[in-house]
């Protein structure tokens, strides 16, 4: 990461950016008065260069995607998703659009109830979310139709520009077919159909995120980009799934047929879908075929986790002063707020976090697997300061009998160790976090990321008693690896793991 970026991120963390945006949120959120003085916020996503945050305030719910100014890659994303919401405004394909701020880089939402559509979506009901994502993306093609541009082209060509297409060997017939098929009209397309960029709301019906990867794209990829994400995931399915998908779409594009839709849509996803996935894959299972000729205990799976370094470095005495000044500060604010008695003034209460209370310990399983990757999620805890908030003091002064919150102030600061890995959490240690789970913020003890929901709904009754290999990998060797049984592990070496070629 580069240095410019570190700057940025520090600046750009949920706690420094809601100082800075809090108060224009509250007016956003209540534009005629509010009475509530205490917000809650979550922090759903957050990277160097965007933020998503959930909101609560009394019984109202919405959501702010924040993007930082000082990339004017996050600028131009930003505009991509504020066009599109404009164009989308007033219906039901999108969340409402409270406010946004284009000055200050933010877009406030409501909160949408319901499922990621991800991981909602099996073999059960994948014909049936094919056919709604089509119709999603009819309806959303209604809308976007108005900043159509004309250059003409036909599918063949269009698609061999694509590193996919190049590498393999269409037959002459679909080479063919694919010239034949005319493109006339460029709109502005999603062009991010990943499911989890859908949620299923409590109607049922789908409501689209995520358009900061807008482009122009030929009239109906969207179709095309969503088949190939469907045949991925259930690549058994993939005739009436493509076939559900472009019934749902309900038409072929403005120069050709529903079947020629139907086609290209067919051998997009057919040529596309498992090229990359493929080597990957086949990969994997090199490494389980690789492990099971030198291993005396076999494994039926595999599975790979996000990585994280072990490199420990020191940490700067900057952070423990750093971190010291920030809880006394929040402890005040929290206390007796700076505001003259002299002055009218509203004092709005925000609290990053909600308390909760400690959650279940994890499951042997989800153990395993976030040990193996090592803590790839604690990156954030150094821009959020460990997501420590004044009703954590409180909590931690209350379970250790600690005098004050001054002294339950010093007792984290002196909880920070000398050594902490490299480009994670100041208190993310050679062996993980050195703070005591009953200590540590709700954050850190309830957040799943993505890689172990997925991992967690792979362990169905059916195959928990399978023999499960759980790796990392820099990108280039095997780093860590261990295998698991129901609640039994064991580490294993990882040159076990090594492809079998």
């Amino acid at each position: 990461m580069s240095t410019y970026i570190q700057q940025t991120w520090q600046d750009f963390s949920p706690t420094a950016w809601l100082e800075r945006n809090g108060d224009n949120l509250v007016t956003a959120i209540f534009p005629d008065g509010y009475s509530e003085t205490n917000f809650s916020i979550k922090t759903f996503t957050y990277t160097h260069d965007r933020m998503v945050l959930g909101i609560t305030a009394g019984e109202k719910m919405a959501v702010v995607k924040a993007f930082n100014g000082h990339l004017k890659s996050a600028v131009v994303a930003r505009y991509r998703e504020l066009s599109v919401l404009t164009a989308l405004e007033s219906t039901d394909l999108i969340p409402k659009v409270l406010a946004y701020d284009q000055k200050a880089n933010w877009i406030l939402s409501d909160f949408v109830e319901g499922v990621d559509l991800e991981t909602h979506i099996n073999g059960d009901n994948a014909v049936f979310f094919a056919h709604a994502l089509g119709k999603w993306y009819a309806a959303y093609t209604i809308k976007v139709s108005m900043y159509a541009t004309e250059e003409p082209t036909n599918w063949g060509d269009y698609l061999n520009a694509y590193d996919e297409f190049q590498r393999t060997n269409l037959s002459d017939t679909d080479c063919e077919l694919l010239r034949k098929l005319p493109i006339m009209k460029r709109l502005v397309a999603k062009n991010d159909s990943y499911l989890r960029n859908f949620r299923v709301n409590e109607n049922g019906g789908l409501v689209g995120f995520d358009f900061e990867k807008a482009a122009s794209k030929p009239y109906g990829y969207d179709i095309l980009a969503t088949g190939r994400i469907l045949v991925r995931m259930f690549p058994h399915m993939m005739l009436e799934l493509t076939e559900a998908l472009v019934d749902g779409w309900g038409q072929g594009t403005d120069t050709i047929s529903f079947k020629d839709m139907l086609e290209v849509t067919r051998i997009f996803a057919l040529t596309t879908a498992f090229n990359v996935q493929h080597e990957e894959q086949n990969l994997l299972r090199q490494r389980l075929l690789g492990y099971n000729l030198r291993a005396t205990q076999s494994a039926d799976q595999i599975y790979q986790t996000p990585f994280m370094t072990t490199e420990l470095v020191c940490n700067d005495p900057k952070t423990r002063e750093g971190f010291l000044a920030y809880l006394e500060g929040a402890v005040a604010d929290e206390l007796s707020p700076n505001v003259p008695q002299d002055t009218e003034v509203r004092v709005v209460k925000i609290n990053v976090e909600e308390p909760k209370g400690l959650s279940e310990a994890p499951e042997p399983s989800e153990l395993a697997f976030c040990h193996t990757c090592a803590g790839s999620c604690c990156r954030q805890g150094f821009a959020n300061m460990a997501f420590i908030r004044p009703h954590i003091l409180e909590r931690t002064k209350n379970l250790l009998g600690l005098p004050s919150l001054a002294s339950t102030i010093e007792h984290y600061v002196n909880l920070i160790p000398d050594l902490h890995v490299g480009g994670s959490c100041f208190y993310h240690g050679p062996n993980g976090c050195v703070v005591p789970r009953e200590q540590r913020s709700d954050v850190c003890n309830r957040y799943k990321c993505h890689a172990l929901k997925r991992y967690q709904n792979f362990l169905t009754p059916a195959n928990e008693e399978a023999n499960v290999l759980l790796f990392n990998t820099d990108g280039d060797t095997v780093q860590r690896a261990r295998i698991l049984q129901g609640d039994t592990r064991a580490d294993i070496d990882p040159k076990l793991l090594d492809p079998v070629l």
